[in-house]
């Protein structure tokens, strides 16, 4: 077993994994496992620590969770710029405290994020794994059980049609994941990692099926842009009550102004801020639509 001192800073992996942003963990006999990144992990807190087992056994498997919990930074810093640029998110922070905007590969985030048009989560997690089970490459076999990572762009695109959208949790989404993977060049996702927050979210938004409240998903879950705000009608609702905002329906510029409001109140934050309200919004609702 090896463990990674959190140095009192705060880790709910419930809230991290049950919040929206990731939709490959399972729980069970008190531990979290999953394949990311191409690694099966077997989490859970404790004694002050994250506690870790991963296959296959990489030296860097202890880097790689620090970079996907963001463990190179203190989350009671984060906390306190939050609540110092608006006292009224405090209750959420204690609430939900322990909930990071974790590091997820671009590529998985992508395709995840696919999935949840007009869906639930109980049904996109149910979609996605049975996505993994049909394309995706073995990671380690564990538990009598061999774990699959999630599909790359290449394994979608090389499926049926008729067997995506048999997938229960995708259906429709399945058809608009295949014709995405085949239409993205072979560099997308390296031209992608090397753009800006602005040039990163253009270039999304001009692929197929790829809308501003995806693109900006994968902005905030997949490349690291914290100061992406995806809008969806609960956002946009927080957003007349929090910043004043005329109650309006989610056009683009509706769009743009709601995340300009979190950005120009939490600034680099602003993602942060969006998923703690978010979260309060939904009330921790496990059958809530994403």
């Amino acid at each position: 077993m090896n463990a990674i001192p959190l140095d009192g800073s705060p880790l709910d992996l419930r809230l991290c994994f049950e919040s929206g942003q990731a939709f490959g963990w399972e729980y069970g006999d008190g531990w979290w496992r999953g394949v990311t990144g191409g690694r099966y992990f077997r989490l859970r807190t404790g004694d002050g620590c994250l506690l870790w087992e991963g296959l296959p056994c990489r030296e860097d498997n202890e880097e790689f969770l620090r970079r996907y919990f963001r463990l190179d930074c203190d989350a009671s810093l984060i906390y306190g710029r939050l609540a110092e640029a608006d006292p009224e998110l405090r209750p959420f922070l204690t609430r939900y405290e322990g909930l990071r905007i974790l590091r997820q590969p671009a590529e998985e985030t992508f395709f995840s994020f696919m999935a949840t048009a007009c869906n639930n989560i109980p049904r996109i997690k149910a979609g996605l794994r049975e996505l993994r089970e049909l394309c995706g490459a073995p990671a380690a076999e564990a538990e009598g059980r061999v774990w699959k990572e999630f599909p790359s762009a290449r394994a979608i695109a090389s499926q049926e049609e008729a067997r995506l959208t048999a997938i229960k949790g995708l259906a429709f989404r399945g058809r608009n994941m295949l014709r995405c993977a085949r239409s993205l060049p072979e560099d997308f996702f390296p031209r992608l990692r090397s753009l800006d927050y602005p040039g990163a979210r253009d270039l999304l938004v001009r692929q197929k099926y790829i809308g501003p409240k995806l693109a900006d998903c994968i902005c905030l879950f997949g490349l690291d842009f914290q100061q992406a705000v995806p809008v969806d009608t609960h956002i946009r609702q927080i957003g007349v009550r929090y910043f004043g905002l005329p109650p309006a329906p989610l056009s683009d510029r509706v769009y743009r102004q709601t995340a300009g409001a979190f950005r120009e109140r939490f600034g680099g934050l602003a993602g942060w801020a969006q998923q703690f309200l978010f979260l309060g919004e939904i009330g921790g609702d496990d059958g809530q639509t994403v």
